[in-house]
């Protein structure tokens, strides 16, 4: 659940480039956190109890903070940063390998 969780933030932030759905999509994960950190607490759980669902509980708050901070540090990622995305590049069969090295040397990779 945590994997597919991050999973799918991840592709959220490296293909949605609009400053409104990425602010939208904050909000609702900063209302997501609000209501599972509130949820976690008042049922008072301790680790003895559960402890599988209070790792997952709190591997989840932390992605959310984590994406929160990074979507607040980087508002329009794709437009100025491009931390995260790279410049859409069709491979030609002729030069493929050279423009992978060339885009994996672009990435840091």
């Amino acid at each position: 659940m945590t994997h597919d969780f991050a999973a799918t933030i991840c592709g959220f932030l490296i293909l949605v480039d609009s400053p409104g759905v990425r602010n939208t999509a904050k909000l609702k994960m900063q209302d997501f956190l609000q209501r599972l950190t509130k949820r976690y607490d008042y049922s008072a759980m301790s680790y003895q109890d559960c402890p599988k669902l209070i790792k997952t509980i709190n591997a989840l708050q932390s992605i959310c903070k984590m994406t929160i901070d990074y979507l607040d540090q980087h508002p329009e990622d794709f437009y100025t940063n491009k931390i995260l995305h790279t410049q859409p590049e069709p491979i030609s069969p002729a030069k493929g390998v050279a423009q992978i090295n060339r885009m994996a040397g672009a990435m840091g990779l």
